[in-house]
């Protein structure tokens, strides 16, 4: 027995089968490594303040985003932006990010603080349940 290409894999999704006198149904879907994932992850854009403005390498805005969750995005228009810098970062629970943590930067130490950007509501889900 070969397996399913992915055509065919795409053509079989549109079916459900089911067994007669019984609940039972076989779904096809394609393979996905996610498949045993605990949960995903939420993301948000966040205002940083604290990063010096002469500290702002793409590699140190993406640490600072780090230290409460994982960066997936840094916009370039507020990089050079004295107030803030906008970084898209990625967590268990957004409404859970500190307000500020605390960081190195070369041999200094300084605080980072975090403003929550409201997400799109009708995307994100409020609480996430993890198995």
């Amino acid at each position: 027995m070969h397996f399913a290409n992915a055509k065919m894999i795409q053509d079989y999704s549109m079916f459900r089968l089911g067994v007669k006198n019984s609940e039972t149904q076989m779904i096809i879907e394609p393979w996905t490594s996610s498949l045993w994932a605990k949960g995903q992850l939420q993301q948000a854009w966040f205002k940083v303040k604290g990063i010096p403005v002469d500290q702002r390498s793409i590699r140190t805005i993406a640490k600072v985003g780090s230290l409460v969750g994982k960066t997936m995005a840094i916009d370039e228009n507020t990089r050079y932006k004295t107030e803030f810098v906008r970084i898209k970062i990625a967590c268990r629970d957004i409404y859970e990010v500190t307000a500020s943590s605390e960081g190195n930067l070369g041999l200094h130490i300084y605080d980072f603080f975090y403003e929550l950007e409201e997400p799109d509501m009708k995307r994100l889900p409020r609480k996430v349940v993890w198995r």
